[in-house]
């Protein structure tokens, strides 16, 4: 191992000594607080400390006790000493307070208490005696985002998690997102003031080759933010980027009957731009179709086929949509039917797979989610933080043409070759 340390080693640490010169001020205070969360936990080795914390402060012996202490520590050791959380300890958190007040007691952690003039929210962070407290425990039993029971989750076909024997692919899908999900807790991941929950689960559908796509839960959990909002995301105080495959699923089909899709897939379809997002669901419902069992109340059951269940699903949607359908009226298109019919002339080489009744878009959506697991594999095994948003992906702006060319390699390799657009 190399005496000298690296470029990247020096700065952060200039960085953490600056921080560390702040700490207490009002910049360190106001300007770098972040938000109280309560679905952050810990687990393993960390909640048999938390059980030590809690016999020193002689609380009670009491679950939903044992339970806010365990959310408050979280806290204080999701940013340890470079940040202060703010806590409503009159309002919102006020049942914590009492918590907080024994914590400070004893050593635990320092406060800096809101004002009604200065601020409503009180600051909170640990102490030296805190962290000493920790400074065995492995970091991966530091939970900050909410857990999840599996990192592999198989659904039945009410919807409900079944048991399932692990498979070669599995364990891989289990390896890379045990891995992205501990660099990313790592990583200081916000959104203005508010921690940003990423935590990766995989669920499938009835079996592995259904469905897979990756998922975040919990609390402001990062694929639950709007495409504005995720622009303004910072990671270890960077400025990110999202880029983002383009027609990810007509291009998956296309390159299923070896051809590369050259024109695009929607506009073809119909040249309305204000209904891109539209027709995106349009194929959808075309893909996902399925026969069905119809029983209008008060009236005798019948079998109806899948196409028959989209054009029912589409005209729904249209009908509980104003403004798609004031734009559709001005093509003249006032059916769901007009849009089956546009579709299938516009892409006939890929048309057998409308309203198949067979899983398609469930089999399409399993594709995409392999090319996500290779795209977040490739830099998380680089320690490099990246959320993922079905079929787009946020890193920091530096690795922007990086993110491109690797997002390129892992479509052609689950192509067969083939390219899709990236913007």
């Amino acid at each position: 191992m190399s005496k000298y340390r690296s470029l990247h080693e020096i700065v952060r640490e200039i960085a953490r000594r600056q921080v560390e010169n702040q700490k207490g001020t009002g910049w360190w205070l106001y300007e770098r607080s972040v938000r109280f969360d309560t679905s952050y936990r810990l687990k393993g080795k960390s909640l048999v400390v938390v059980k030590e914390i809690h016999n020193v402060c002689e609380l009670a012996k009491r679950q939903d006790t044992s339970q806010k202490l365990e959310i408050i520590i979280a806290n204080l050791l999701r940013y340890r000493d470079r940040r202060p959380i703010e806590m409503a300890l009159k309002t919102i958190e006020a049942t914590m307070a009492p918590l907080v007040r024994k914590l400070k007691d004893h050593g635990f952690l320092d406060i800096r208490r809101g004002t009604k003039i200065i601020a409503r929210y009180s600051k909170v962070w640990p102490t030296e005696k805190l962290l000493a407290h920790f400074e065995k425990v492995h970091s991966p039993d530091i939970v900050v985002d909410p857990p999840f029971s599996e990192l592999v989750i198989l659904k039945d076909k009410n919807g409900k998690p079944k048991d399932y024997k692990d498979t070669a692919r599995t364990i891989q899908i289990k390896r890379i997102l045990k891995k992205a999900n501990e660099v990313n807790r790592a990583a200081e991941i916000l959104y203005g003031k508010q921690a940003v929950s990423t935590a990766l689960t995989a669920i499938f559908h009835h079996k592995f080759t259904l469905y897979g796509r990756l998922h975040t839960k919990g609390c402001f959990h990062c694929q639950g933010l709007s495409e504005d909002k995720r622009g303004r995301i910072a990671i270890n105080g960077e400025e990110v980027v999202e880029l983002d495959f383009s027609a990810l699923h007509p291009h998956i089909l296309y390159a299923a009957e070896g051809k590369q899709l050259d024109f695009d897939p929607y506009s073809v379809v119909l040249d309305a731009p204000e209904l891109r997002d539209f027709l995106k669901q349009c194929l959808l419902a075309l893909l996902n179709a399925k026969n069905g069992w119809v029983k209008p109340k008060g009236k005798k059951g019948y079998q109806r086929t899948a196409e028959a269940n989209a054009e029912g699903g589409i005209n729904q949607r249209i009908g509980e949509n104003p403004k798609w359908k004031t734009r559709l009226e001005k093509y003249g298109i006032t059916k769901a039917r007009q849009i089956i019919d546009l579709f299938k002339d516009a892409h006939k080489l890929i048309a057998h797979h409308f309203c198949a009744d067979n899983d398609n878009g469930l089999r399409v959506m399993n594709k995409d989610a392999s090319i996500a697991l290779d795209v977040i594999a490739y830099f998380t095994g680089k320690g490099v933080p990246i959320l993922a948003i079905h079929d787009s992906f946020i890193v920091q702006e530096k690795y922007r043409d990086e993110l491109h060319q690797v997002m390129g390699d892992a479509y052609k390799k689950h192509s067969g070759g083939f390219s899709c657009p990236i913007k």
